[in-house]
């Protein structure tokens, strides 16, 4: 009787978990170990462990998320990998051990970027990416009045909103003009900054933060805007910077990389037979652009998890590549998108035309609705939708449909006649319904042109 076969999976989020239990679904000739000294955390909760709508100990998920599926979860690090005999090296309380592999899984994910800025190693100052960030930061706000927030990304707005909601007073600095630079195209980032505004979020924007200074702990943001020098009071800072992966382990023993992260081709494969990568710490195929890029969002990381599950225990199966389907939620406002913007298009002269919608997210005679605005972008040459952009309330349902028609290729025909259901306490008018509405409307567009 043939032995069974080991994989190791270097990392504990969504990408490592899904592959290793996909392979024990299909497959009984595998011990799978996973390797991880990390909780499992929800990162995206974050927001709503500061506002009190989760509980911490909710958010964290137990081990036997991880075991109950047959993984073997190993608590510790992986410390070094030896190819040439197939080794893991991982460190726990116990020292050093080592384990022998067939197949070898980066599920390492990304960390908090923590800007080359003076004084960020002062008390007070947070990143926001692990449990323990958050328990600080939970804790710090009690006793705080004021807080910096730098970074405009989703995870700066979210926090700003959260840091808000808990009485404190908010500055959010960014680099750039308005938050939500090169994710959005222009009338988004203006809805964004708007509700922000309109909820005391102080935006400080197009500057550049010189040093944090305090003695012991952070007690001023010295940043420069213009010819300007600045300082602001603070109780705390939040670096909302974005994240880096943790392509390190993996570049050792001569997986391909690129600054940004690994590179695997559409079966979540490396350039080593065997070693496979997906989540945060890979470069995926953009299914619109063609292009490999990072996604770095949960979603994708279940997914690419579970294709690289399926090829190890031989189930021969390719990613088709990821939109970016992205939403989230900041003082009762919502954003979602996928695909690509206008911005993107003109940048690249890629030939496009627009439909928009202004409805709503229930009837509109009912009290209470809330004001809904899509923009749908498609290719001129080939008519298929390449994007969306959607602002209010009740949108995940619009993000996630224009996702599946991006990856069915579908074109403005497909989507303007294409059959829905609607009700006045669920969806807005059957005469507005946004994605029909948005395409008439382009149809009157090209039909003028």
């Amino acid at each position: 009787m043939n032995s069974k076969n080991n994989l190791i999976i270097i990392g504990g989020g969504g990408a490592g978990l899904f592959c290793g239990a996909t392979v024990l679904q299909l497959s009984k000739q595998f011990n799978v170990y996973l390797i991880s000294d990390d909780d499992l955390y929800c990162r995206s909760s974050s927001p709503y462990v500061l506002t009190k709508k989760a509980d911490l100990k909710d958010v964290i998920m137990p081990d036997s998320m991880i075991t109950q599926f047959g993984i073997k979860l190993l608590k510790g690090s992986a410390k070094s990998i030896n190819l040439k005999e197939h080794l893991v090296y991982y460190g726990d309380i116990n020292g050093t051990t080592k384990i022998h592999f067939d197949y070898l899984m980066f599920a390492t994910g990304s960390r908090a970027f923590v800007p080359p800025i003076p004084g960020v190693n002062l008390e007070n100052v947070y990143s926001v990416r692990s449990s323990k960030d958050v328990k600080n930061i939970n804790s710090k706000v009690k006793n705080s009045k004021k807080a910096v927030v730098i970074g405009g990304g989703v995870a700066g707005v979210e926090m700003a909103s959260a840091l808000v909601q808990r009485g404190l007073k908010v500055d959010l600095m960014i680099m750039e003009d308005k938050p939500f630079e090169n994710m959005a195209d222009l009338d988004f980032r203006e809805l964004i900054e708007e509700n922000l505004k309109n909820n005391k979020v102080n935006i400080i924007n197009n500057v550049v933060v010189n040093e944090l200074s305090g003695i012991g702990k952070v007690k001023e943001v010295i940043y420069r805007k213009g010819h300007s020098i600045s300082k602001l009071k603070t109780d705390m800072v939040i670096l909302a910077t974005g994240v880096r992966a943790n392509k390190e382990l993996a570049e050792n023993i001569g997986v391909q990389t690129v600054m940004e992260g690994i590179i695997v081709n559409d079966y979540m494969g490396t350039n080593i037979r065997n070693v496979f990568a997906a989540g945060d710490v890979v470069l995926s195929t953009n299914y619109v652009s063609k292009t490999k890029t990072l996604s770095q969002l949960a979603t994708n990381a279940v997914i690419q998890g579970k294709v690289a599950g399926k090829n190890i225990a031989g189930f021969k199966t390719k990613y088709r590549g990821h939109t970016s389907a992205m939403m989230f939620s900041f003082f009762g406002d919502e954003f979602g998108s996928c695909g690509v913007t206008e911005e993107w298009c003109k940048k690249r002269e890629v030939k496009y035309y627009v439909g928009e919608s202004h409805s709503s997210d229930v009837y509109q005679d009912l009290k209470g609705d809330h004001k809904v605005y899509v923009k749908l972008i498609f290719n001129f040459n080939t008519d298929k939708i390449i994007g969306v952009q959607a602002y209010g309330k009740n949108i995940v349902w619009i993000v996630n449909l224009i996702s599946y028609a991006i990856m069915q290729n579908s074109t403005v025909f497909d989507l303007a006649d294409f059959d829905y259901a609607s009700h006045p306490s669920v969806r807005p008018w059957p005469f507005v319904d946004p994605i029909v509405d948005a395409c008439e409307h382009a149809l009157g567009i090209i039909r003028e042109e």
